[in-house]
C-alpha cells in the first residue's frame, strides 16, 4: 500500500519562494513539489513522487539550466525522495484528454493513497485529474487523502489544502445514492473515513471536531433509519426518524465552514421523511416502493394496514390472534364468504362477524388489500410455483396497491371507533 504524490510540472520560470503549510515555513524552493513533499513527510512515510511532464515542462523545468531543475531540487533537498517522471502530450483535445486519463490511470496501483497537486495543471489536466482519481476509487480501490494547491504569492507562498471541498462532492454522490435508492451506507463509510483521519489532525478546531461529531450522528443515524425500513421494524421507524430530525436540526445550527456547504444536502435528506410523521406506516411502504425494495414494500404495506385496523378497532396491534382475526375478517368480506365456510368454533366466528361489522370498507375497498397476500407469497416462495408472478408485474403491482391503499390509511387515520 502505496502513500503517492501526483504533480504536474508547469513551463514557467519558478522563483525561489518560502511555502508555509499550516502556519509551519517550509524549505525554501523554486519548486512547490518539494515544499508539498516535506510537509507530507510529517504525516506519511515513506512517500513516492510522481510528476507528469508534457516535453517543454521537461527541458525547461526538469532537466538543470540557467536554474536548478526539479530533479536535481529533490535531490538535493530530498535525496531520500522516490521521484518518479511520466511524460504526457499537451492535453489540447479530446484524444489527447484520453491518452492523459491512460497514463494518470496506469500509475495508480491497488490500494494506492494518494496526495494530489493541482497547483501547475493546466487547461483540461484538472478535470481529468479528479475523473481519473474518482474512477481509480472504484476501480483500484485508490483513496484520496489530499487535493492540494500552491498558493505563490512572491517571496513567500501558502500551500492550500483543498480536500473539504472534495468531499462536498463524495457528500453529494452520497446523498444522491441515498435519495435514490434509500441506501445510506456511503454517508455513514464517508463519515467514518473522515472522522478517522480528521481526529488524528491535532491542528482541527474545535468547532470542527464538534461539527464532525454532529454529522457522524446523522450518518449513523441514517443507517439506523435505513436499516429500520429494511428490516420491516415498523414499531421503530417512527422513533429512528425523529431521531434522525433531531440530529440534523442539531448539524445545521452549526456555523462552520465543514457544516455550512452541507446545509442543502442535510435539506434534501430532511425532505425525504417529511412525511413519517403521520401515517408512518403507509409512508414506509410508499418509501419501499419508490426506492426499489419491492418484497420490503409488500410486506409494510399489508402488515401496517393491518396495524392501522388494530388502531382503529381499539386492539392490541402486536397481538397475534388479534391480527389474525383482521386478516380472516377482510377475507370474508372480500370474498363474500357465508358463514359456514368461516373457520372456527362459535365464539371465534362470534369474533369475526362483530369485526366484519365494524369494518368501515366495502367488499371493492378491500379487494386491494387481498391482492397484496398472493404477491407476498409470490415473492416469499422465491417464484417457486405455478404461473408465478414476472418480477416487472410485481414491481407494477405494488406501485399500484401504494396509490390504491393511500385513501385507506387516510380514512382510518381521521376515524375512530366511537369517534
Amino acid at each position: 500500500m502505496r502513500h503517492v504524490l501526483f504533480s504536474f510540472l508547469g513551463t514557467g520560470k519558478y522563483k525561489n519562494c518560502i511555502y508555509s503549510w499550516n502556519e509551519q515555513a517550509l524549505t525554501e524552493t523554486r519548486y512547490v513539489q518539494t515544499a508539498i513533499y516535506e510537509y507530507l513527510q510529517t504525516i506519511e512515510h515513506p512517500l513516492t513522487v510522481i510528476v507528469f511532464t508534457t516535453d517543454d515542462a521537461y527541458e525547461k523545468n526538469w532537466l538543470d539550466g540557467e536554474e536548478e531543475g526539479l530533479a536535481s531540487t529533490f535531490q538535493r533537498l530530498a535525496p531520500e525522495a522516490t521521484l518518479q517522471m511520466v511524460r504526457i502530450d499537451n492535453p489540447e483535445g479530446e484524444a489527447e484528454n484520453w491518452k492523459l486519463f491512460d497514463a494518470i490511470l496506469n500509475e495508480i496501483q491497488e490500494g494506492d493513497h494518494i496526495y494530489f497537486d493541482m497547483t501547475h495543471s493546466f487547461r483540461a489536466i484538472p478535470i481529468v485529474s479528479l475523473i481519473v482519481m474518482n474512477y481509480a476509487r472504484f476501480i483500484k480501490k485508490a483513496t484520496l487523502e489530499k487535493l492540494v494547491y500552491g498558493q505563490f504569492n512572491g517571496d513567500t507562498g501558502t500551500i492550500l489544502d483543498m480536500t473539504n471541498m472534495l468531499e462536498l462532492l463524495s457528500w453529494t454522490n452520497g446523498v444522491d445514492q441515498f435519495i435514490r435508492t434509500g441506501d445510506a451506507t456511503q454517508i455513514g463509510e464517508l463519515v467514518q473515513t473522515i472522522a478517522k483521519d480528521s481526529f488524528k489532525n491535532k491542528e482541527m478546531s474545535s468547532e470542527s471536531r464538534s461539527s464532525l461529531l454532529d454529522l457522524k450522528k446523522v450518518a449513523e443515524q441514517l443507517e439506523n433509519v435505513s436499516l429500520a425500513i429494511q428490516t420491516c421494524r415498523s414499531t421503530e421507524i417512527v422513533k429512528e426518524i425523529e431521531l434522525l430530525q433531531k440530529h440534523i436540526a442539531t448539524a445545521k445550527e452549526k456555523k462552520s465552514n465543514f457544516i455550512q456547504p452541507l446545509v442543502p444536502l442535510l435539506d434534501e435528506i430532511e425532505s425525504k421523511y417529511a412525511h413519517f410523521s403521520e401515517g408512518a406506516g403507509y409512508e414506509a411502504a410508499r418509501w419501499s416502493a419508490e426506492h426499489g425494495l419491492i418484497q420490503i414494500g409488500y410486506t409494510l404495506l399489508q402488515e401496517n394496514f393491518v396495524t392501522a385496523l388494530s388502531e382503529y378497532l381499539q386492539f392490541n396491534p402486536t397481538n397475534k390472534e388479534q391480527r389474525t382475526l383482521i386478516n380472516s375478517a377482510i377475507k370474508i368480506v372480500a370474498d363474500q364468504l357465508p358463514k359456514e365456510q368461516w373457520h372456527g368454533d362459535e365464539q371465534r366466528k362470534e369474533q369475526l362477524a362483530n369485526i366484519v361489522e365494524q369494518l368501515p370498507f366495502n367488499r371493492e375497498q378491500l379487494l386491494k388489500y387481498s391482492k397484496l397476500t398472493d404477491y407476498r407469497n409470490d415473492i416469499n416462495h422465491a417464484g417457486m410455483r405455478p404461473n408465478a408472478t414476472k418480477a416487472a408485474n410485481l414491481k407494477r403491482e405494488l406501485h399500484s396497491a401504494v396509490e390504491q391503499m393511500e385513501e385507506l390509511f387516510q380514512l382510518l387515520q381521521t376515524q375512530k371507533i366511537g369517534g
